[in-house]
């Protein structure tokens, strides 16, 4: 009819809609880290060192308990992110409360998140003149 010819849309397969859902809920935690690590570094680092950083910090704990449950598809990624959130990440954040820690030093916000999340920490360099992260050895 008049030369023109439809398009055909193109079916996803179920594979490719698994891996599309799969991407979505695993940046869902990830959102979830980031915005609370940035409550932690903007807001809590502003209120006085004790009990009332501690008691500000209480909702970012129960978060970081229940964000290895949104990973649902790999028992890897659960491990993982309960190891190194709700393990390494909630000590860190508990020693930052009474300015303890290696929470303490970090300068900005990326330092901040590195050292909370992974098992890093900051070493300042008299050679270069700044402060770097490195891995705990």
């Amino acid at each position: 009819r008049g030369g023109k010819k439809k398009k055909k849309k193109k079916r996803k397969t179920e594979r490719e809609r698994e891996t599309e859902d799969q991407m979505e809920v695993s940046t869902n935690p990830i959102v979830v880290l980031l915005a609370s690590m940035s409550y932690c570094y903007f807001l809590v680092t502003k209120l006085p060192k004790g009990i009332s950083r501690l008691i500000s910090i209480f909702p970012i704990f129960y978060f970081f308990s229940t964000l290895p449950w949104f990973f649902s598809s790999s028992a890897f990624l659960r491990g993982l992110s309960a190891f190194f959130i709700t393990w390494i990440a909630s000590f860190k954040l508990l020693l930052f409360c009474f300015h303890r820690g290696p929470l303490i030093t970090c300068k900005n916000y990326f330092d901040f998140v590195a050292v909370t999340i992974f098992p890093l920490r900051i070493i300042g360099s008299a050679w270069y003149g700044t402060n770097s992260c490195r891995f705990l050895s």
